[in-house]
């Protein structure tokens, strides 16, 4: 029997939420909002959130794992420009593009997180807010964990 490594058992369940994510999101270009707070989104800010980070914390796991050392600075804040340009470019975009570009995401995620070997996932970044981090704990905590919590909202604001 075939064990999945690490990152398999991540890419598996980022697909799953994906989807999940999609079909809580099914009508959510009727729900447009001009101006929204990080709290406040509509379905579309969520899945170009989504569609932002998956890729973009997929590549600092990968940076983190190829580094010679532990605890060299890496990520974000959540006031980052390109973090909150990324989800207002395409705040009025509609739900068949935004789906499309949520499907590239994670296929680029899915690679990035594949390339990392299984005796890389406990090598340590140092997060500018949560300190060190393994790899396990920014794939977990900054995408899986982080990916769920947004398939919730999106199946509350369309509640």
């Amino acid at each position: 029997m075939m064990t999945r490594t690490k990152a398999e058992k991540r890419v598996h369940g980022l697909g799953s939420n994906v989807k999940a994510l999609i079909a809580a999101s099914a009508g959510g270009e009727r729900l447009h909002r001009t101006t929204a707070s990080n709290d406040d989104w509509d379905p579309i800010r969520v899945l170009a959130h989504v569609a932002e980070f998956l890729p973009y914390w997929a590549a600092q796991a990968r940076e983190v794992a190829g580094r010679p050392a532990n605890n060299e600075p890496f990520g974000r804040s959540i006031t980052d420009p390109t973090r909150n340009a990324a989800i207002e470019d395409h705040a009025h975009d509609a739900l068949g593009p935004t789906v499309v570009r949520l499907h590239a995401a994670l296929e680029s995620a899915t690679a990035l997180l594949r390339a990392i070997p299984d005796d890389a996932w406990q090598k340590t970044g140092l997060h500018p807010r949560r300190g060190e981090m393994t790899i396990e704990r920014i794939v977990d905590e900054l995408m899986c964990d982080h990916l769920v919590e947004h398939v919730t909202q999106a199946g509350t604001l369309l509640a």
